[in-house]
This record gives C-alpha cells, sequence and structure tokens, in this order.
C-alpha cells in the first residue's frame, strides 16, 4: 500500500508560552472530528503517510516575541512560497520525515481525512524562543 493520506486540515497556533481529546498531544485541540473517524476502523494518518493541509500560523495572544495575534503564514493567503506551493495551494509534506516543525510532526498523528485540528505549540516544538524570523 502506498503510503499516501490527503487532505488532512490544520489551523496552527505557533509560539505558544508554554486541551486535547482523544489520542493527541496536550497541545492540540480537535475542532472537527470528521464522520466515521470514532469507529475504530477509521484510517489515521501515522509516519511515512504524505499529508496535504491547508494551515494558518498565528503568533498566539500569550507570546513574548512577536505581535500577538498575527497571522505569519498561511497556505491561502499565498502567491508564492517555500516548498513550490502557490497561491490558495495546500502544503503536502511527509509525515515523521522531518519536512516540517516538529509540533507538526507530533501534532498531525492519528487524524483522519476531514479533520481540523489547532496546534498550540510551544516554542521548543516550533520556531524556538527567537520565532520564525530568527
Amino acid at each position: 500500500m502506498s503510503p499516501s493520506f490527503a487532505r488532512v486540515f490544520a489551523t496552527i497556533v505557533v509560539l505558544a508560552q508554554s486541551a486535547a481529546a482523544f489520542t493527541v498531544p496536550h497541545f492540540v485541540l480537535v475542532t472537527e472530528r470528521a464522520q466515521g473517524c470514532d469507529t475504530g476502523d477509521a484510517r489515521l494518518s501515522q509516519p511515512g503517510d504524505f499529508l496535504t493541509i491547508h494551515y494558518t500560523g498565528y503568533i498566539d495572544d500569550s507570546s513574548p516575541v512577536g505581535k500577538p495575534g498575527k497571522k505569519f503564514d498561511s497556505t491561502r493567503d499565498r502567491t508564492e512560497g517555500p516548498h513550490g506551493s502557490h497561491i490558495g495551494m495546500p502544503f503536502t509534506f511527509q509525515l515523521g520525515k522531518n519536512e516540517v516543525i516538529m509540533g507538526w510532526e507530533e501534532g498531525l498523528l492519528d487524524m483522519c481525512v476531514g479533520e481540523k485540528r489547532i496546534l498550540k505549540l510551544p516554542p521548543e516544538l516550533g520556531y524556538g524562543e527567537k520565532g520564525a524570523d530568527a
């Protein structure tokens, strides 16, 4: 079976100071569980899967770095960007290959297709104490 997993959606909130449901890390809030995801035989994301996501990154209100509440990145706003992404296009990466920040590697495990999550990441799981521009 080819390792692929399409259209997982997530809103990412990073640079928190430092709510969970199901079997997810403490910094993850599941905001919308996909229908059929709790049946026990649902296909969940795992290392090696290719995830295709839309995301928006905000600086958390409690962050001492950057302007609280500021949006710093979004797949939906791009005209061109890293990894060959283009305007309004989702981002695709392989889970478990260290292609993204550690908070995504951990926070996007065990997701169903169509599920929505908010990841409120501590700096060590995001871009560090200085932020994404460091």
